[in-house]
């Protein structure tokens, strides 16, 4: 019987999300701070793009929850188990790192057992929310490049909130140029005109420091409120979930 390999990588937040996934080559489990994806032996061995494959498969379901989170993660590589037949670890073996995404978060206080599982840590809320938005990113990611790359505008407004509301906008500009415009854009996305020219007020506003003009305001600038923030990412969450429900 085909041995079993077992790729691990941790994250935290450790409640960003859950979820199980069962494909016909391999099954993955997230939650409590670890992904493990069971993978067979002779198929890893085979492929050498599995895991840097299998890497961007997680890491679109991160990217869809964080259009709710709208928090920053830290999604880090680690060791492979091999595993015996009968389920039992044959040992460790390091694998080189195909690729990594880390940014900064705050520290968590966890529970550990001597086996390394987080045992208490923060409940998560919205599960089933999150598990819809992972799904839609991962079926878009995975036959749209223009889907990773909007999903990739929106982490880049999360990780860089001087800049928030220039990333924003770059998610209404890609969706403008690849619809031909306003009206396209609005008509195939079922977003409205007056949504879709309040992001553009926002981000060029130039009297705010995280849009796209401050550098024309004489005066001095000012912070854009709390709600103009997030009337900004509700709108770019928006226009990403609805081109991303097209597949």
């Amino acid at each position: 019987m085909d041995q079993k390999l077992i790729l691990v990588w941790t994250f935290r937040p450790v409640d960003y999300f859950e979820d199980v996934i069962d494909a016909d080559d391999y099954a993955i489990a997230i939650g409590n701070g670890k992904v493990e994806i069971t993978v067979s032996q002779q198929l890893y061995d085979a492929t050498p793009e599995l895991r840097k494959r299998l890497y961007h498969v997680v890491n679109s379901r991160f990217l869809g929850v964080q259009l709710l989170t709208h928090q920053p993660y830290q999604l880090t590589d680690n060791p492979v188990r091999r595993s015996r037949a009968d389920g039992t670890n044959k040992g460790i073996v390091y694998a080189e790192v195909e690729e990594s995404f880390s940014m900064d978060v705050d520290v968590e206080i966890l529970v550990i057992d001597r086996d390394g599982n987080v045992i208490v840590g923060p409940c998560a809320d919205g599960i089933g929310r999150k598990k819809e938005l992972a799904e839609l990113a991962a079926l878009a990611v995975a036959q749209d490049a223009l889907a990773g790359s909007l999903l990739g505008m929106y982490d880049k407004a999360v990780r860089d909130p001087e800049n928030e509301l220039i990333h924003l906008y770059e998610i209404r500009e890609a969706l403008s140029k690849e619809f031909g415009g306003e009206s396209g854009a609005c008509a195939t996305l079922g977003v409205s005109r007056k949504e879709w020219s309040h992001l553009g007020e926002l981000a060029n506003d130039p009297q705010i420091g995280q849009g796209r003009h401050r550098g024309k305001n004489v005066g001095s600038l000012r912070d854009a409120t709390a709600t103009e923030l997030e009337e900004a990412r509700a709108i770019a969450r928006k226009l990403v979930e609805q081109y991303m429900k097209r597949y």
